[in-house]
């Protein structure tokens, strides 16, 4: 019978592949450690891997140096064969068959043949693990990806701005934060012409939209310092009315997004609406003034103010 141990990446070794003339040429694939594994000597198979070199014990009942091995011992065996499948020098493998009914089983002849085999395995092995590999970091970086596309997800939503992207044709990409599309009172977001969304209702001149269109346009593809001397053409307060006929004021910021080369490939664009806070500026603005004119009055005297009153 023979066995296939195959070196792991941490150096362990595992037998992933056997096979038995004793139970009608029959062929299995398991995966279990090489200490678990009794149908090997162990000993034989460590010292393999270690020195790279092959063990053809014609009798390893009287071999000096594994004769006392506990596997040979118990089993009686004959004939063992141990070949180390190397490739470019890195040991892939370890191929072990032993025969328990004669001896001098593995001729030099079928040894030169094994050999040959050998090599065909060992690039046939380290082409599946470079694969599984590849495999393996695929999924680790799907993974990655995935959770680091929810926790930005979750953080968008958490934020009480609209904040999305544009493409180079200025359509909004499909990731924005779920407050955007209660500041715009609309869902229907996505792909669309972010300038006609934001400023169609707006009374901003036809020509201002088209100034910032092309500030926009000479944006993308360019260098950060280009790009950045044309943000002085893009508005940054807006007043549009919302869909339930109030007023409503914005503040938006326009911030580039480079490559590795410092070009422009996306714009990200935050919404704040401000309506509230303008409000209350107006308000203290008018409280302000009536509390001038009471300290105007109180600078006077209350007789003048009452004369002037009658």
């Amino acid at each position: 019978h023979g066995y296939l141990i195959v070196r792991a990446d941490d150096d362990e070794l595992s037998v992933e592949a056997s096979a038995s003339i004793a139970e009608a040429a029959r062929a299995s694939v398991t995966s279990q450690a090489l200490e678990s594994c009794e149908g090997v000597s162990r000993e034989v198979v460590r010292y393999v891997a270690r020195t790279h070199r092959t063990v053809v014990l014609d009798d390893a009942r009287i071999d000096p140096v594994f004769r006392g091995d506990a596997h040979i011992e118990h089993e009686d065996v004959k004939s063992v064969l141990c070949m180390p499948i190397l490739n470019q020098g890195r040991l892939m493998a370890v191929l072990y068959a032993e025969n328990n009914a004669v001896t001098h089983a593995f001729t030099a002849d079928r040894l030169a043949l094994l050999r040959v085999i050998a090599g065909q395995a060992a690039i046939s092995i380290a082409n599946a693990q470079l694969y599984n590999g590849l495999e393996r970091k695929v999924a680790e970086r799907t993974r990655a990806l995935s959770r680091r596309n929810r926790e930005i997800a979750a953080l968008l939503n958490s934020l009480e701005q609209g904040i999305f992207t544009i493409d180079e044709t200025l359509a909004i990409e499909p990731q924005y934060s779920a407050h955007l599309e209660r500041l715009l009172g609309t869902s229907d977001i996505a792909g669309r012409d972010c300038l006609t969304l934001l400023f169609g209702d707006e009374g901003s001149s036809a020509d201002g939209v088209k100034t910032m269109r092309t500030a926009l346009g000479f944006a993308f593809g360019a260098s950060t310092a280009v790009a950045e001397a044309n943000t002085c053409h893009l508005v940054r307060r807006l007043r549009r009315t919302s869909a339930e006929g109030h007023p409503q004021s914005f503040e938006i910021d326009w911030t580039l997004i480079v490559d590795a080369d410092e070009v422009v490939r996306q714009i990200l664009v935050t919404l704040r609406d401000v309506t509230l806070l303008e409000e209350l500026r107006a308000s203290a603005a008018r409280n302000a003034r009536d509390l001038d004119i009471v300290g105007q009055i109180l600078e006077a005297g209350l007789d003048h103010f009452s004369r002037f009153c009658a």
